[in-house]
């Protein structure tokens, strides 16, 4: 009886191992892929939220690259490229130095698939993040519309044809400010001015400047230009402002039609940063005392004059005997 016990005991405690088993162990297994998946989340983090991989984007019109960057020690600056080739520059603010979702617009110029990435860059210089998405660059197919129903021709007065639509054009005719390879100190604000021509026979009415590549550097996008009758040549600026790293930029915009045709010349621009220098701490220079000239009072002395003293000569005296006896002057003979 009593060995009957024990087995059964045994089994008891064997059975509720199992179930101890069973509960905890999925328990614990769960435990730690959840430890596992919060250790393994990235410090810095790069999504491409708009376009999605394989969209559709018409070419010579405007697209917003839509980004959130996350940053465990902050960003600095967000690239925007093209297939290789930077287009956009946008630098972080004091509140959006840790998490932002950054709006980066951009003109297709070609059509063809294009690999757009994003790169994190933080305030040393380093890539931190990057995330990639390709999409199509192509000209969107005309929507098909129904032909009307053909009218019962009836008589009507003679229609006059309208005039075939000009086509605008452009020329460039001087960079009146900041010439290409103009060295500016990081930060600078400065306006880039080109002076253009009306070459074609349209007048200019609601036309404006947009950012096609390169570095946008804060301009604004689209500007707005005045209206210029066919043959008027008129300045058109933006304002930039430089960046704060070294190195050479650039940038390239063009005039658009109220319809959003782009044409004219290529206006642009290449600024170059400098190298920072370390700042030469003054060291004060002795300034020479001036050693003062004694002043020499010289006492006049006066020299003394020499008075010459005369031995008078003996006059000789002529005496009976023929013998010469000297006379002294003023004795008697």
């Amino acid at each position: 009886m009593m060995l009957t016990g024990r087995i059964h005991q045994n089994r008891a405690v064997t059975k509720n191992k199992n179930l101890y088993i069973r509960i905890l162990l999925p328990l614990l297994f769960s435990l730690i892929l959840s430890a596992s998946a919060c250790s393994s989340r990235p410090d810095n983090l790069v999504i491409v939220v708009i376009p999605s991989s394989g969209a559709f984007l018409p070419v010579y019109q405007e697209a917003q690259i839509i980004s959130q960057v996350t940053a465990r020690r902050g960003w600095s600056r967000l690239e925007l490229y093209a297939n290789g080739e930077l287009v956009r520059v946008d630098s972080s603010e004091p509140e959006t130095a840790y998490s932002a979702i950054v709006k980066q617009p951009w003109i297709p110029t070609t059509e063809g698939p294009v690999l757009i990435s994003v790169v994190a860059v933080n305030a040393k210089e380093r890539r931190i993040a990057k995330a990639e998405v390709a999409v199509l660059v192509g000209t969107p197919s005309p929507t098909p519309t129904l032909a009307p129903p053909t009218p019962t021709p009836t008589a009507s007065p003679t229609m006059r044809v309208s005039p075939t639509e000009c086509a605008p054009q452009a020329a460039l005719l001087q960079d009146v400010s900041i010439p290409p390879g103009t060295v500016l100190e990081p930060g600078q604000t400065f306006t880039k001015i080109w002076r253009v021509q009306n070459t074609g026979t349209c007048s200019w009415s609601a036309y404006q400047l947009v950012f096609i590549s390169g570095n946008l550097l804060g301009g604004k996008s689209p500007t707005r230009i005045g209206d210029l009758a066919p043959g008027g040549v008129m300045n058109i600026s933006v304002d930039l402002i430089a960046p704060r790293y070294q190195g050479d930029y650039s940038g390239v915009w063009r005039l658009q039609t109220e319809k959003g045709a782009l044409f004219g010349p290529d206006l642009s621009f290449n600024i170059r940063i400098p190298q920072p220098t370390a700042t030469k701490s003054l060291t004060p220079t002795a300034s020479a005392t001036p050693t003062p000239t004694p002043t020499l009072s010289s006492t006049a002395t006066p020299t003394p004059t020499l008075t010459p003293s005369f031995t008078p000569t003996p006059t000789p005296t002529a005496s009976p005997s023929g013998t010469v006896t000297p006379t002294l002057p003023g004795s008697e003979p």
